[in-house]
């Protein structure tokens, strides 16, 4: 699943890999989930990310990571640049 993100939610998503990293985790080896908790502070109020692990994946899931890593590499290499030519495929900075 992809979904954006803010930048100040990358520190959360930093932190919960350099702990699973000193666990000897990779981090397809978990379930991670990912909440918004509601922060108020005077009168502000937005949301942050908490980055947790629900479970560990089972060897059946681990399976179909790899296979989908396989298959999301072997796309990644026929894309190029020419996809994108067409009006509205790419963002107004490029």
């Amino acid at each position: 699943m992809i979904f954006s993100l803010s930048p100040t939610s990358m520190k959360p998503w930093r932190e919960h890999q350099l702990k699973l990293h000193r666990s000897g985790l990779p981090t397809v080896a978990v379930i991670t989930t990912f909440e918004l908790e509601d922060v108020k502070s005077e009168s502000f109020r937005w949301a942050r990310v908490r980055v947790g692990v629900r479970d560990v994946a089972s060897k059946s899931q681990l399976e179909v990571a790899l296979s989908t890593l396989q298959k999301i590499t072997m796309l990644k290499q026929r894309i190029t640049p020419l996809d994108f030519v067409e009006k509205g495929d790419r963002s107004q900075t490029d």
